[in-house]
């Protein structure tokens, strides 16, 4: 983003719209407002206290500027005002953008720090579980058999229901005949 970028983003969020009555009421002080409308304006100051008391403050407020001598700046200070704005708003010196790249380059080194911190500590962990695998006992010729007849072991509550070959015999006949057996 660049500066001005930014300094317009900053002047749109300073900038607050004005009162349309306090706008009203300075035009009308001013006596730039039309017949009907100042009208209406000495209607309203008559009805509204906080209204009358905003336009009795500016009436001494004006009266008080028109009692103060016109100022008169020199030539001098109008040059050195000119020259501390361009001083302010030119970009960044080589010495602080020296700052700010070292700033970069540490945070960058953190970070990369940081990453390969998490990568060995990934590492570590990564070896100790196979560490662990090998570690790991060798199954059984009894434990082989019984994942080779899981199936049938996940089956055994219901296999239990049945009473004997015969019912099975006759469950297989059953349902090529469509009718059901009990147990």
């Amino acid at each position: 983003m660049s500066p001005a970028e930014s300094e317009s983003e900053t002047d749109d969020a300073d900038h607050v719209e004005p009162d349309p009555r306090l706008t009203r009421l300075v035009a009308y002080l001013d006596g730039e407002l039309p017949a009907e409308e100042s009208e209406l304006m000495e209607q309203e100051l008559a009805a509204e206290p906080t209204l009358r008391k905003a336009a009795d403050s500016l009436d001494r407020t004006w009266q008080m500027l028109a009692a103060l001598e016109e100022a008169a700046a020199s030539g001098e200070f109008t040059r050195k005002t000119i020259a501390s704005i361009r001083t302010v708003s030119t970009p960044d010196t080589p010495q602080s953008q020296l700052g700010q790249s070292r700033s970069r380059i540490r945070s960058l080194l953190a970070n990369t720090l940081l990453t390969l911190l998490w990568t060995a500590a990934g590492f570590a962990g990564g070896a100790a579980g196979l560490a662990l695998a090998g570690n790991a006992p060798t199954p059984s010729s009894q434990d082989e058999q019984l994942l080779q007849n899981l199936d049938l072991l996940l089956d055994y509550q219901n296999m239990r229901q049945i009473p004997d070959a015969r019912f099975l015999q006759q469950l297989a006949q059953d349902e090529k005949t469509g009718t059901e057996t009990q147990p």
